[in-house]
Formats: structure tokens, sequence, C-alpha cells
């Protein structure tokens, strides 16, 4: 790297927290020509010295190395468990924050599983943050194009949106329930209007952050998050292969982390003494055309007998139910059935190498992703994976390649 990208990355480091090994030199030599192409400096070498010296500046190269990719009902079993969550929340008022919220589809997503369930919209609030000032206005306006749909969810458009253009604005009911605010993650003092949350969605990003910036991040959502409050990460992030005060929780999947007691005992700051009151379920069952109930089905959800039934369980998908079930040899069982009669089957030894991670079996873990990599040297979860295992080995340049691997394959067509 030359002295000119090095001062770039350090500035961004500095600032975010992305790892300069993830980002990459041609990443980071991309952004360089399209601020030079813009006008924003004559090269490299003015850009970093302006860099160095000009908030806005250093703005204009954050904006132009973060990929804010994202759609509506990403993982759309999480949508469920937030309406589980809200209708039995203990309290006058449900909320959520999303950050990094991207484009503001994952926020949006969470206000339309709610008022889809009958959750009133004055029992419930959502913030959203992002570091991108793009991102956020974009957020804010509302309107979305069709690659924000590819979860492919029965009725989306046509009950939460309006049509504008070739594009489509949300409608007021799911806008008027989400803010979204400019901010660092790694600084004190987030812009936030209902701390602290009941459920925070942080997915996709500590796999571009540097060690020191990921106990950063994880302290300040600590603070923000409810006493019996819950965190949700993408499946490959696994916050308690990072920090030991996360804790997986199985009843509702690999993804899904609560405070350990100590920490999650805490009083709410100003809190109110009063008795808490329930969030009532509607009078009325939910509209079986609603997007809450078009959803699949969570893992809290699935009927006990599924699981204890005596007929022989043969798909992944059924793997992955036990596992998010705690039932983690039963899963491996199946695994291992799918891998004998299809040896290169990539899923298959990604899921093993995820639940022998969550076996704390790190040997095993790593050569079963080892195979998912080596049959597909792309694989998102499997990549991410391997970076944690190896940054709980303290091996930080092993860890880094597999970040930097994981945030290519994690690029605009393979998610953020």
């Amino acid at each position: 790297m030359s002295d000119e990208l090095d001062r770039l990355a350090a500035a961004l480091e500095q600032a975010i927290g992305v790892d300069r090994t993830v980002l990459g030199d041609r990443a980071l030599d991309a952004a360089v020509r399209e601020l030079v192409a813009r006008g924003r400096a004559a090269d490299a070498a003015a850009l970093a010295q302006q860099v160095a010296t000009d908030r806005a500046a250093l703005d204009a190269l954050i904006e132009t190395v973060v990929v804010p990719e994202t759609w509506f009902y990403r993982d759309a079993a999480m949508f469920e468990l937030v309406v589980q969550r809200a209708l039995a929340h203990p309290g006058p008022r449900f909320t959520i924050l999303s950050a990094p919220c991207a484009t503001g589809e994952e926020a949006y997503s969470c206000a339309m599983a709610l008022c889809a369930a009958g959750v009133p919209a004055s029992r419930f609030a959502i913030d959203g943050l992002d570091v991108s000032a793009r991102a956020i206005a974009s957020a804010r306006r509302g309107r979305y194009g069709g690659l924000s749909f590819r979860e492919g969810v029965p009725g989306l458009r046509e009950r939460w949106f309006q049509p504008d253009g070739d594009a489509w604005l949300v409608r007021p009911v799911a806008r008027e329930a989400v803010r979204f605010e400019v901010a660092n993650l790694l600084e004190r003092g987030w812009p936030v209007r209902v701390a602290p949350y009941d459920l925070i969605f942080c997915r996709h990003l500590l796999i571009y952050l540097t060690p020191p910036a990921r106990v950063q991040l994880l302290d300040r959502i600590a603070a923000q998050l409810a006493p019996g409050g819950l965190v949700i990460s993408s499946a490959s992030e696994l916050l308690d292969a990072v920090d030991p005060r996360f804790v997986r929780q199985t009843a509702h999947g690999t993804c899904v982390y609560a405070l350990a007691p100590a920490r999650a005992t805490r009083a709410r700051a100003g809190s109110s003494t009063r008795p808490p009151r329930t969030i009532a379920r509607p009078a009325t069952a939910a509209d079986p055309k609603s997007i809450a109930a078009a959803a699949p089905r969570s893992v809290a959800d699935a009927p006990p007998a599924s699981l204890a039934s005596p007929v022989p369980l043969a798909s992944l998908a059924d793997a992955r139910l036990l596992a998010d079930g705690g039932r983690l040899d039963e899963a491996l069982a199946i695994c291992a059935r799918v891998i004998r009669d299809a040896p290169t089957d990539v899923a298959a030894h990604a899921l093993t190498g995820v639940i022998h991670v969550a076996r704390h079996d790190d040997t095993a873990a790593e050569q079963a992703l080892r195979r998912a990599v080596y049959l597909d040297p792309g694989h998102y979860e499997a990549l991410s994976c391997l970076a944690l295992l190896h940054d709980r080995r303290n091996d930080r340049d092993q860890a880094a390649n597999f970040r930097r691997r994981a945030a290519r394959a994690a690029k605009p067509g393979a998610g953020r």
C-alpha cells in the first residue's frame, strides 16, 4: 500500500473502525479514483492531506467506501420474532434500534411487521442509525426500487407502498413510526430517541471492523440494551465468540443474543416505578394475508411435536431448526447424513462448522468450514466463522484474511 493509501486507510480505521485488511488496496484505490474524478482532490496525496484536516473530505471518503446493501424482510423469520417480543413486552412501548440501518429497509420492515400484527403505532418506536448521510437521506425519502424487494414476501408492495414512477414509496403508516439519524456507531452519544432498546439489530457490520472497534461497538450496544432485551446479528457474526457478555438464545436462533445476567439486570435510567403494562394482542386474529403471517415461521413457533417426531429428519432446513432449538447432536447427525449422500454439499459442510462453533469444538469447526470454503471460496457464512475462530486464537493475520474474503463475498449481489 502506498504512503497515501496507507494514510487514508488509517484515517478510516480511526474514524469508523474499518479494518484496512478487509477493505483492501483495490477498494481504497477505487474510492480515491472516484473522488478525484468528482473533483474532490487532484490525486491521492492531495486527498490524504485534505482528509487529515477537513472533516468534509473525510466524510466524502467514508461515503465512497460504505456500501449500504440491504432489502426488505431480509431473513424474514427475524421480523416474526420482532412481533412476538412486542406482543409480550411488559411496558407501554416496545423500542427497536436498527444500526447500521443503511437505506432503511430493515427499520421499515420492523414497522410493517408490527402494524400487520395489530400493534398500535403508539406502542412501539424505531430508530435507524448509519454513518452514511447519503444512506440516511435515502431512508428518509422512503423511495425504493426493485432490488429492495428480493425476499419475495407476498403482498408487500401492495399493502405498504404506493407507486412512484418506476419506484415505490413507503406509506405514511409505516413511515411515521421510524426516525433516521446520521451517527458514528463507535462514538458515544448516539442521537437516539427511545433508548434503551428492547431489540437491537446490528447485522453485517462486525465483519468489517478491527478487533478493538468490535469491542467498542459491542460496548455501545450493551450500554443501549434494555434489561431483558435482545441483539440480532447476522447468522455468521457470532457475538459470543467475540464477547462473552453476549449469550446466544437457542430458542430464537443462533443469531439472537442477550446480555449475561450480571449485565442484563441493570435498571433503565429514569424508568417508571409504576407496574409494567403488557401490550395487548389485537382482539381479532391477524389477517392471514398480512405480511407477518406470510413470513416464514420462526424457531420459537415450531411445534415441539415436529422435533420429537420418530420420522427421520433429512433436510438441512430440519438441521437448522434443530440447531436453533439447541439440539446440536441431532442437527450434526442430519448434516453427516447429507454429506454422506452428497459429499460436495457446501451448505451441509458450512452448517456443520457453525454447529461445531456453537459446541465450542474449534478444531472440528475449522475442518468443516475449510471444506465449505474449498468447495465455494466465496461462502460468506463459512468465511466469517473462520475469521471469528482465528480471532479467538489471536491470529490476526489469518482472521483479517478471512474477513477480507467475507467482505468481498458480501459486496452487491451477496448482501451487505
